[in-house]
């Protein structure tokens, strides 16, 4: 499930993340890629990428402690493009299949 660029910005921008957090946040919500992907698309190292997505967690105000912060982040996302798009909900639930 993976949502598109264009929503993820607006809602980085809302957010106030800083440029390098809504890079992270579009590697890792629209195309899919792990962690360690990620570090490489974006030429930074996996302990830089922590520090990016710890800040991207509090703007987000997803707490917790492990692995239960990316599959909450998703899930918030995906409830919000719904939301922003509910007119087009069909259209969005097959984007976030496909």
């Amino acid at each position: 499930m993976w949502l598109p660029p264009e929503f993820l910005t607006r809602i980085a921008y809302d957010k106030k993340l800083s440029p390098k957090e809504e890079d992270v946040l579009i590697e890792l919500f629209s195309r899919g890629k792990s962690r360690i992907q990620v570090a490489e698309a974006l030429h930074i190292s996996e302990s830089s990428l922590t520090t990016h997505l710890t800040g991207i967690y509090k703007k987000f105000r997803i707490s917790g402690s492990g692995p239960v912060k990316a599959p909450r982040l998703q899930e918030y996302l995906i409830n919000t493009y719904l939301q922003s798009n509910s007119s087009n909900s069909s259209v969005s639930e097959r984007t976030l299949r496909d």
